[in-house]
């Protein structure tokens, strides 16, 4: 069971819903209800949730970086 709880949680911390972790995994859906009402459980999974956002958000803005050189240098192309 620790290794399905552990499954669970890796799950759910990458934003997947209970719904879907639950038929996922193949347990009651009331057992993750029952997860997330551990407050040292909704909180692991609430941390990986963030950490997983600021790493897209991260990669995010480095390819908005790229992109924006990217049409400069096009620009200074298509004005030669």
């Amino acid at each position: 069971m620790l290794q399905d709880k552990d499954r669970i949680l890796k799950l759910l911390g990458s934003g997947l819903g209970g719904e879907v972790v639950s038929a996922t995994v193949g347990c009651d859906p009331s057992y993750i209800s029952q997860l997330m009402a551990d407050e040292e459980f909704r909180s692991r999974v609430l941390a990986m949730r963030i950490e997983s956002l600021t790493a897209d958000t991260q990669r995010d803005r480095a390819i908005d970086e790229i992109e924006d050189v990217l049409i400069k240098k096009l620009k200074a192309g298509l004005d030669s």
